[in-house]
């Protein structure tokens, strides 16, 4: 991947992961709780300390960046309850790969908005993929779908996803949790995030060799598939359980 294609995520593609969901619910572990390197408060983060910028970022890019995070700061000064574009200026710390900073505005509105599963889901990421600390990886997604649980609807397939890939590749291994977490959601949610976790079920009961179980979660993939009218993919998962038996 070059730098280019790396880094030129900056205008629409900024918004990208961010989805405004807001449900009703508190969680215990951002109630004053402590976070890597600081601790989460209703202070609000710093807008003038400067941006640690990736220094394998190009020049034209990193000018540009810095002028969109300098103008999020500027329309924070005058108003600081703007929630989706603190959002935003999260995510340009990270694609500035200032983790620190993203990971500062998180937990802030993680603390501040305890209903909010946005920021808890990015933590969540960000402690897998980037600053990796995987037992709180698995602590914030956990706590994205307890704040998600209400009216189970939300961005819950994604975390279970998350949450499986965790399990399966970088924690808790040899374990059953990759399949258990899997399970759990699509007894939980239904529609076309079902369809997702049935799905990642069936291939990684195949790749554990377990022919019997990868067939038919691809049935129960296919099945989820025809009740939204997406027979093209039943008809894909339904070949896929087929070629296993």
């Amino acid at each position: 991947m070059t730098n280019q294609t790396k880094y030129g995520l900056i205008g629409l593609g900024v918004l990208v992961i961010i989805v405004a969901i807001f449900v009703a619910t508190q969680t215990g572990l951002f109630s004053g709780g402590s976070g890597q390197g600081g601790v989460a408060s209703s202070t609000a983060p710093s807008l003038t300390e400067g941006v640690a910028f990736d220094q394998n970022i190009p020049a034209d890019l990193r000018d540009q960046l810095s002028q969109l995070i300098a103008d999020d700061r500027e329309a924070l000064s005058q108003n600081y309850d703007q929630y989706e574009l603190w959002l935003r200026l999260a995510i340009r710390y990270k694609q500035a790969g200032d983790y620190q900073k993203a990971r500062e505005v998180w937990e802030y509105l993680a603390y501040n908005y305890p209903d909010d599963v946005v920021s808890r889901h990015n933590l969540g990421d960000l402690y897998q993929h980037f600053t990796v600390d995987y037992v709180k990886a698995e602590q914030y997604y956990l706590a994205a779908l307890e704040a998600d649980m209400i009216d189970g609807v939300g961005s819950a397939g994604v975390t279970y996803l998350a949450l499986h890939e965790l399990y399966r590749y970088d924690y808790k291994q040899n374990t059953s949790a990759a399949a258990d977490i899997l399970k759990q959601g699509i007894e939980r949610i239904a529609g076309p995030q079902a369809i997702d976790l049935n799905a990642a079920l069936a291939r990684y009961y195949e790749s554990k060799g377990q022919k019997a179980e990868a067939a038919a979660a691809y049935r129960a993939a296919a099945a989820g598939a025809r009740e939204v009218n997406n027979t093209s993919l039943a008809a894909q998962f339904e070949a896929s359980a087929a070629a296993l038996e």
